[in-house]
């Protein structure tokens, strides 16, 4: 099978470690430093069965409307992008739709730190998509040590991914405010309960959040040192928030947006926004939120 990454970050070097040896496999990056040589991506697009987003999801579309020139009809497309667009309040799979109305696609997100898969320790997935068989597909062209967990809950799932960014941020935050492990047991339990709540109140079943997709990768996300979001969490609390960008900051006005005007208590997630958004002081803002705990 002929496969493509787009995306050369750690998670698409994850990817490629990760897919069985019998694939002929092209990588492309609009960075080509990343790459020893690379092929023109009109060269490489046209006969892709398969290709792998793994793009930051400010870059997603931009990178959609790059290879939709040469793309087969048949091409089949597996998105790691997990955000909401700032301008249009879309969701990753949202714009896929838009884009590529026409292409088949699969969301894939769960607990899978690059790091550890590069070292062989495993992670989990949930593949969304609404057809079985491009499911399977995927699920055989990967090495074992990835396991594959279906779902047609596309939209919810790409929600999900979304959710746990913005709190494992916020987990971030915690860490570097040098907070205890009783209060960051704490943040966990209110994160998962606002995340349910938000999903409720778009419209989607909440349970999803407490299984690979929402509470899983919350907490391989928020306690990992190698996540993104958590170091951008840092970040607002140590210096240089300004110089780094990650799925969860991005995602909070555009969120914001989604729930609109309705009447729920997110305090974890308006002091968040207080914070990125507004230059509030961490320290003050979750000092707040845990003495007035006993409002939630």
């Amino acid at each position: 099978m002929y496969i493509t990454i787009i995306g050369m970050g750690r998670i698409g070097q994850a990817i490629q470690h990760l897919l069985k040896s019998e694939h002929t496999i092209e990588c492309y990056d609009t960075d080509p430093s990343k790459l020893i040589t690379q092929k023109p991506i009109e060269d490489i697009i046209p006969h892709s069965e398969i290709i792998f987003l793994c793009v930051p999801s400010w870059a997603l579309r931009t990178s959609l409307l790059q290879i939709r020139p040469w793309i087969s009809k048949n091409t089949s497309l597996v998105c790691l992008s997990k955000g909401i667009d700032e301008q249009t309040t879309q969701t990753m799979d949202e714009i896929l739709e838009q884009v590529l109305p026409t292409h088949a696609f699969a969301m894939l997100i769960g607990p899978m730190m690059a790091e550890e898969l590069l070292q062989d320790r495993g992670g989990v997935g949930v593949l969304a998509c609404s057809q079985k068989e491009l499911f399977k597909t995927i699920r055989d062209i990967f090495d074992p040590s990835l396991k594959l967990i279906p779902s047609t809950e596309v939209h919810a799932i790409a929600l999900a991914g979304v959710l746990k960014n913005i709190y494992a941020m916020g987990l971030g935050i915690a860490d570097a405010l040098l907070f205890s492990q009783n209060y960051k047991g704490w943040f966990v339990s209110r994160a998962i309960e606002e995340m349910m709540v938000i999903l409720k109140t778009l419209g989607y079943n909440p349970d999803i959040l407490l299984g690979p997709a929402g509470l899983a990768d919350f907490i391989a996300t928020g306690f990992s040192p190698y996540s993104n979001n958590r170091a951008v969490g840092e970040a607002f609390v140590k210096g240089g928030a300004d110089q780094k960008r990650g799925g969860g900051s991005v995602s909070i006005t555009p969120l914001l947006r989604l729930i609109g005007s309705k009447e729920i208590k997110l305090p974890l997630l308006f002091g968040l926004d207080e914070i990125v958004n507004h230059g509030a002081n961490p320290q003050i803002i979750y000092k707040k939120i845990f003495e007035e705990d006993a409002d939630f």
